[in-house]
């Protein structure tokens, strides 16, 4: 059985249900205005997808759409019903269907098996009943309830947009993300689907990136190795932690790095939210930066485990810790460093504190960290290196742009 998540061109996730088998009138999602250029250009762009040219299909799937607007909360005022997207891509028949009128919009896209009937995908349609932002580029995905080994995923944007992908990127010695991006045949789409290497996605409009993210977000399920996950009649955390970054550097479009390695194991301070046990692993490239994830929360933790990406060089990393605001961080430099010390942007310090053979955690909120200075015994400099702790969650500080 698979599993629909709706990300109905932004706003961010909403509750999913299947078309209510009776109408229920007066629960209408609210239209949202149809505000922008770039959203009127997608609503007015002719169908897209390997299935767009049969015309026979896509009448029946808007008369059927059309039909269900009662029980998929669609207000019956949104009188013109138009599919954006219509594509069959390993096993899984996917259709994005718009209902606007001049001014308003909202937006369906229903899921099927290849050779659905327009009743089949509205039975396998969303039915949100709050508000959602209506944006430039729709993307949805959808996955096995086991693991991503069945998912499928794709992006639309208006055509004529540019559709482009990379799974090369590499993190360098700054923190920045170095790529090369590749365009394909699709006018103004992309699809994914278990099997494909995993990439970054980008859409750029006019000349102007209107999303960039990854095709399939490192949240969705890491199949650990049976063999790891039994190994000595338990989990081996190390071994663990490596393969989730593997995966989530993947995800990130990341490749070309060393085999994770085991940068750190210890016990985290009672103040930490993810205590007591902890590993750090990291990834290095050959231009010089580092991904890491530190797992905290392991050795019996009654509250479960937290993965927290991170970035670094291969000799320092500046990891936040799972939590809010003052969450705090995890510093490991050399082993000939004693203590560390972090500062803001005016370069004042916001905390120091010893360190064990290089490594050691600071209560302090990472969103204020921008520099660390590390000293050994004597006081003598050891580093003094710009860091960013606190980065987007799994993409390894390479943002997002919805």
């Amino acid at each position: 059985m698979l599993t629909a998540v709706p990300v109905l061109g932004g706003g961010g996730l909403t509750d999913l249900r299947r078309a209510a088998a009776s109408p229920a009138p007066g629960r209408y999602q609210p239209p949202s205005r149809i505000d922008t250029p770039m959203v009127r250009r997608l609503l007015d762009s002719p169908t897209r997808g390997n299935l767009a040219d049969d015309y026979a299909l896509i009448a029946e799937i808007e008369r059927r759409y059309r039909d269900a607007r009662v029980r998929l909360l669609v207000d019956p005022a949104l009188d013109r019903v138009r599919v954006l997207f219509a594509q069959d891509v390993s096993g899984t028949r996917i259709v994005v269907v718009a209902f606007r009128n001049e001014n308003q919009a909202v937006i369906r896209t229903g899921w099927g098996a290849p050779g659905a009937s327009g009743a089949d995908l509205v039975n396998e349609t969303g039915t949100p009943d709050q508000a959602q932002e209506l944006t430039a580029v729709v993307y949805g995905r959808r996955w096995s309830a086991v693991a991503d080994r069945d998912g499928v995923a794709f992006g639309l944007a208006p055509a004529g947009c540019v559709a482009e992908t990379s799974s090369n990127g590499q993190i360098t010695e700054s923190g920045s993300v170095a790529r090369t991006w590749h365009a394909t045949s699709g006018d103004g789409f992309l699809t994914w689907y278990a099997g494909q290497p995993d990439a970054r996605w980008r859409f750029s409009c006019d000349g102007a990136v209107r999303y960039a993210g990854p095709a399939v977000p490192a949240e969705m399920r890491v199949a650990i190795p049976l063999a790891v996950a039994t190994a000595q009649g338990g989990p081996d955390t190390g071994a663990i932690a490596m393969t989730v970054l593997s995966e989530r550097m993947s995800k990130a479009g990341l490749s070309g790095g060393a085999e994770p390695q085991l940068v750190w194991a210890g016990r985290l301070p009672d103040w930490s939210v993810g205590g007591p046990g902890a590993v750090l692993v990291r990834s290095c490239f050959p231009t010089g930066g580092c991904a890491g994830l530190l797992r905290t929360g392991v050795a019996g933790s009654p509250t479960g485990t937290w993965d927290t990406s991170g970035i670094g060089q291969p000799d320092l990393m500046v990891v936040r810790l799972p939590g809010v605001g003052a969450a705090g961080v995890l510093v490991a430099g050399p082993p000939a460093a004693a203590r560390a010390e972090l500062l803001d942007e005016r370069d004042d310090v916001l905390a120091g504190g010893d360190l064990d053979a290089g490594a050691g955690a600071l209560l302090v909120d990472p969103r204020q960290v921008v520099r660390v200075r590390l000293y050994d015994q004597v006081g003598s400099l050891v580093r003094d290196v710009q860091v960013r702790p606190q980065v987007a969650a799994s993409n390894f500080g390479e943002p997002d742009i919805r």
